[in-house]
């Protein structure tokens, strides 16, 4: 009875990579928020967008299209220090804070573009939004 068995399961679903550990019959999702990854796709009239695949630890992975390219797209998890090097954490309001604030870990998603830049929160209604930071 002193073996705990263990096991690490990787695959890809529904085109997420997903990685488990399972450890005496329990299975644990990695913690974590992260961007899992990007992908240009082709949508009506040809116009190339990015989609960003994420997660924030303990909710299901999401997704969002940003109407440019991959090419310029920076998508990645930031905290407060890193929106005020940005100069971003001052576009936020008092309530906009607070949510970043409470993400897992203090970091939000942060999204920006050659002419745009956003934050993706969760906000008291437990959805993802988007809060515009620079324009």
């Amino acid at each position: 009875m002193g073996d705990v068995l263990m096991r690490h399961v990787a695959g890809w679903i529904g085109g997420v990579a997903l990685s488990l550990s399972v450890s005496a019959g329990v299975l644990a999702a990695p913690a974590g928020s992260r961007v899992i990854g990007r992908q240009d796709r082709v949508v009506a009239g040809g116009k190339r967008v990015c989609v960003v695949d994420f997660v924030y630890a303990g909710r299901a992975p999401e997704d969002l299209f940003w109407e440019e390219p991959c090419a310029v797209v920076t998508a990645k998890m930031v905290d407060r220090r890193e929106l005020e090097a940005l100069d971003r954490w001052a576009r936020l309001d008092a309530d906009q804070q607070r949510f970043v604030e409470r993400m897992p870990g203090g970091r939000v998603l942060y999204v920006a573009g050659r002419f745009s830049a956003s934050v993706y929160p969760v906000d008291i209604t437990g959805t993802s939004i988007e809060v515009t930071v620079a324009d």
